[in-house]
């Protein structure tokens, strides 16, 4: 399995999926993550046409929603979903940055 962090520093650049809620989002996020609120995911999954083979990563503030999404992914045949490790909490404490709409 691949790391989430490297991945995201890859190019290409796989799909990232920010599960925070918006106002949340709308603070900073990993650049070029999409935001889709962790209580609308398993609703919108279908409708947001991710790659089911490709790396999708997912993550929250700590990884637990991500972890969840991730599972509900595999479960849906989404081979590739990945959580970040730690979330965002962890992304910032590493050293990356984040952007703002």
């Amino acid at each position: 399995m691949h790391d989430a962090a490297n991945l995201l520093k890859s190019v290409p650049r796989p799909v990232v999926v920010d599960l925070r809620e918006r106002a949340e989002f709308e603070q900073g996020h990993v650049s070029g993550a999409i935001s889709v609120p962790s209580a609308e995911f398993k609703e919108r999954l279908d409708g947001l046409k991710l790659p089911k083979a490709e790396a999708v990563i997912l993550y929250d503030a700590d990884d637990v929603r991500a972890r969840e999404a991730t599972k509900l992914m595999y479960e849906s045949g989404y081979q590739g979903a990945l959580t970040l490790k730690g979330g965002l909490d962890a992304w910032r404490a590493a050293g990356h940055g984040v952007v703002k709409p």
